[in-house]
């Protein structure tokens, strides 16, 4: 196996022959653990400023836990191995965070109670839970294309999309009201911005073909209940991602265990038949595909081999590059770095449930 060299002054850690990284997490010759406790679902990732990283896991008392990088080359806070827990909390599944603006990070999670609570960090401190009310399965996702706009949605009870906006005074429909977007799901909604006012909505419809919506800046299409059907057969929830204004690339793993793209080039879905999706290669996954794009028209997609190692592939603008082993023994699909790069760093859990870092 190529084992990529360990970037030790962006980790501070002695180089001891074990596993790469990169927001994936890797098996490299090195131990990159930066978390050394145990915690439960797949690590979340988000970035307020060049430099920045803040990671946010659930640990194995439910609780949420974070940690944070300030500045390329710095040393992780509050150390190398250990987490916040002032942010408290007792969830289910994974954390959604995102961020409006510089300094400031909004959390969503699912309660014990299977409402969606929010947090946020306002940047001198945490605030206090608060609930936004619904009954929910599943993780949360919440987008913002806006310093003063956060879209939030879920999957309800009904397997229905249900949909939340805080416009930078209110919660709408309100606090705890939900707009029904309608859909029958399995999974969680995922969602992305490519341009002010826009979103577009995508999940995994009961028959496992993928299902898509979207917000033009001022009506859902193609229309607030109905959604469009992409084609596929997808086993996990689809990551949809945008490099540019009307543009948008799907990623999903297909009932054979492969990886997948469809995109929007502006005018078209390629391929164009609703049933055709365009094979990655690489044979067969353990895990979604993971994906970042970053810059002008790139993208990286990482995924767990079914050798248990980090692997990922990148589009450079015309074409696809090999898929590339980073190494590693991990447990869990990887997450990418939302900053993407030529070196995007890549977290996952490792065999012995720490988190792990490769690039």
């Amino acid at each position: 196996m190529d084992i990529p060299e360990w970037d030790v002054a962006r980790y501070g850690l002695a180089k001891t022959a074990l596993f790469p990284t990169s927001c994936f997490f890797a098996i490299l010759i090195y131990d990159s653990n930066i978390y050394s406790s145990y915690y439960l679902g797949n690590p979340t990732v988000c970035s307020w400023a060049e430099g920045r990283t803040d990671i946010f896991i659930r640990g194995t008392d439910g609780g949420v836990y974070h940690k944070f990088q300030d500045g390329s080359g710095a040393t992780w806070s509050p150390s190398q191995t250990g987490y916040e827990s002032n942010i408290s909390g007792v969830i289910y599944g994974n954390i959604a965070a995102v961020s409006m603006f510089p300094n400031h990070t909004d959390l969503y999670v699912l309660g014990l109670d299977n409402a969606c609570w929010h947090n946020w960090w306002d940047g001198t401190q945490w605030g206090s839970w608060e609930s936004l009310g619904g009954t929910f399965i599943g993780d949360m996702c919440a987008v913002s294309w806006d310093p003063k706009r956060m879209d939030i949605f879920a999957r309800g009870m009904d397997n229905a999309v249900y949909h939340k906006i805080w416009n930078g005074t209110d919660w709408l429909p309100s606090k705890k009201g939900w707009e029904n977007l309608g859909g029958l799901v399995i999974g969680g909604p995922k969602a992305v911005c490519w341009g002010p006012d826009r979103i577009d909505v995508v999940a995994r419809g009961t028959d496992n073909q993928v299902l898509h919506k979207t917000w033009d800046g001022k009506v859902w299409q193609p229309s607030p209940t109905a959604w469009t059907n992409l084609g596929g057969s997808t086993i996990s929830d689809v990551t949809p991602v945008s490099w540019g204004p009307n543009r948008l690339d799907l990623f999903a793993q297909g009932a054979d265990n492969k990886f997948y793209q469809k995109s929007w080039d502006g005018s078209a879905w390629v391929p164009p038949a609703a049933a055709d999706w365009t094979g990655l290669g690489g044979g067969t996954w353990l895990s979604k595909p993971a994906a970042v794009a970053w810059g002008e028209n790139r993208i990286t997609v990482a995924g767990q081999g079914n050798d248990n190692a980090v692997w990922v592939k990148e589009w450079n603008g015309s074409s696809w590059s090999e898929w590339k082993s980073l190494g590693g023994l991990i447990t869990d699909g990887p997450v990418l770095d939302p900053r993407g790069g030529e070196r995007a760093a890549v977290y996952a859990r490792g065999a012995d449930a720490g988190l792990y870092v490769y690039e």
